[in-house]
């Protein structure tokens, strides 16, 4: 059976759905969506301390590795931003963008 447009990212959001997908993102997950750069870099950083531990001072693998652990969290994170968003597209949560604030000119009742 040959792959249609689409077919895999329908096949994506199936599996994320089935592992809980639908559930609201945790405060975690949020500042991951929301800075995917961010974790990257300080995975890769943390990573490549570990790496630069572990192979007694060859600086070379310890900062590949650093990079590839670091792009796949990053990757992650922004798995995390389309996850979110879709989330968002669907109605079943309110936007991301807006946690924490209110609109200008709004006021909350005391």
């Amino acid at each position: 059976m040959p792959i249609r447009g689409g077919d895999p990212a329908r096949a994506y959001w199936a599996v994320d759905r089935a592992l809980g997908g639908e559930r609201p993102p945790t405060r975690s997950q949020m500042f991951a969506a929301r800075r995917p750069l961010v974790v990257g870099v300080v995975a890769g950083l943390f990573s490549s301390g570990l790496f630069l531990l572990a192979s007694e001072g060859d600086v070379l693998p310890a900062l590949g590795m650093g990079v590839l652990l670091g792009g796949w969290f990053a990757m992650f994170a922004r798995l995390e931003r389309a996850r979110q968003r879709r989330l968002v597209r669907r109605g079943l949560r309110e936007s991301a963008h807006i946690h924490g604030r209110r609109a200008k000119g709004t006021y909350r009742a005391r």
